[in-house]
């Protein structure tokens, strides 16, 4: 790896007049965006954010937010990141785990006589945590995915060699940059010295208008996104110059696929996740996937097998969980999916090998709805699953049992839900039950009960 690939500075001097950034009216060059981050890291260092051991930050996708990314890079100081849909109280664990930490913040005060800014070091170690990034792993509990400098150029590496670049290329950031998906699109730019181009507004007026306007060529969206736009924007014809439109994050039907193709959208199926800086595996341009599958491993051999389970080694893998022991060089990791190989490499992937529920890209796990359900007036017990939608690929859904006299309250339950639970994790249907279906060791069979619901 390049000791210089992520840092701003470096990319300024090669590519000092290309264009670093687009949002709206908007354009700032390499060069120009180096200056915003010089200034950025005068404000971090008043802070005393640069000495920090790690700090946390909001992941909105703007311009500022790119700014203090790239200044804490070039620093090397791990930033771990807030996504602006947590509730507060999901924003608190989530900044309670990763202590000892600086909450980046307006409230952020000066630190006494910081004196002058300190030069950045002069080679940062590629084991150094880069960012984290908190995903709820089987039990529920948000995890902290520590992604390293090396992890995400291997995986900027990777990408380059399946789709490349052109001198041309604009990438649509259309997700926050605290989801790895959105982070990934600026580590993959700024690796390239290419373009980002920010849509804080991810409706689809927006990124019909950012397609067109500002002349991107690749675009990263969720299946849900992919679903709106083709619904609420019949009338779009992709311009020649989009030549890719990778969707992952959660499961892409064969028949949205089908609808996006028609249109004439350069799909391309993808499959990763947070502990793995995004990209997995990905359909290679110019030749599309068997039905089913998701496409090739980017990385020769980093997809194994395993009692049907899908398990990821190499590079791009994470360094560990925060708080967690670091994974082994050679580790291979267990992602809790369900998946098959072919003879030719492509990559199937068949669901989740837990419960978890993927509503609209962004993951909910049962057991935290359920947690918060139970504490609410008039709800004895809970069950949450998903059920399919066209739109958000599942919804969460709850069946619960009721204390004697009470009645389903959808409305007010939502309510009191808001200041708790990010919205795409509240139910959108309630079901009342008498009991729950039990398996053989009297546990919840959350299937069975599902089932019980949606027949």
């Amino acid at each position: 790896m390049s000791p210089g690939c992520f840092d701003i500075f470096e990319a300024a001097a090669a590519h000092g007049e290309g264009l670093a950034v687009v949002c709206g009216d908007e354009e700032h060059t390499y060069a120009e965006l180096a200056v915003q981050v010089a200034r950025e890291q005068e404000r971090l260092h008043m802070q005393g954010a640069l000495r920090a051991p790690r700090v946390v930050m909001h992941g909105r996708p703007t311009v500022e937010t790119m700014v203090r990314v790239l200044a804490l890079l070039r620093y090397g100081v791990p930033m771990v990141m807030l996504h602006p849909r947590l509730s507060p109280a999901e924003q608190e664990t989530v900044i309670q785990q990763s202590q000892p930490a600086m909450l980046l913040d307006a409230a952020c005060e000066a630190s006494p006589e910081p004196g002058p800014v300190p030069p950045p070091p002069a080679a940062i170690d590629p084991e150094r945590i880069a960012a984290v990034f908190f995903t709820s792993g089987s039990s529920g509990t948000p995890k902290g995915a520590m992604l390293s400098r090396r992890a995400f150029a291997a995986a900027c590496a990777a990408h380059t060699q399946n789709l490349g670049w052109t001198s041309s290329d604009r990438w649509l950031l259309c997700l926050p940059l605290a989801h790895i998906g959105g982070f990934s699109v600026l580590m993959r730019c700024l690796y390239a010295r290419s373009c980002v181009v920010l849509a804080p507004d991810a409706g689809t007026p927006t990124l019909v208008r950012a397609i067109e306007q500002q002349r991107v060529t690749l675009v990263s969206l969720v299946p849900t996104q992919l679903q709106r736009l083709l619904r609420h924007a019949p009338s779009f014809a992709p311009p020649p110059w989009l030549r890719a439109v990778l969707v992952g994050g959660a499961a892409m039907t064969q028949s949205l696929k089908q609808q996006a193709c028609q249109r004439g959208l350069p799909v391309l199926a993808t499959y990763g996740l947070t502990e793995a800086c995004a990209q997995v595996a990905t359909e290679p341009p110019g030749r599309p996937a068997p039905a089913g599958s998701v496409g090739r491993a980017l990385l020769p051999g980093s997809v194994v097998i395993k009692d049907g389970h899908i398990l990821l080694r190499g590079p791009a893998l994470m360094t560990g969980y925060l708080g967690a022991p670091a994974l082994a060089p050679d580790a291979l990791f267990d992602t809790q999916d369900l998946g098959a190989l072919d003879d030719d490499g492509w990559l199937y992937v068949y669901g989740r090998g837990t419960d978890l529920v993927i509503s609209g890209g962004e993951n909910v796990h049962p057991q935290e709805v359920e947690d918060v359900l139970q504490t609410l007036p008039g709800i004895e017990a809970a069950v949450v699953f998903g059920r399919a939608d066209p739109e958000w690929g599942q919804v969460v859904c709850a069946a619960v049992i009721l204390s004697p006299g009470a009645r389903i309250q959808a409305e007010a339950w939502t309510e009191a839900l808001r200041s708790r639970l990010a919205r795409f994790k509240h139910p959108r249907a309630w079901y009342e039950v008498q009991d729950f279906a039990q398996t053989r060791s009297n546990k919840v069979d959350r299937r069975a009960v599902a089932q019980v619901c949606l027949r």
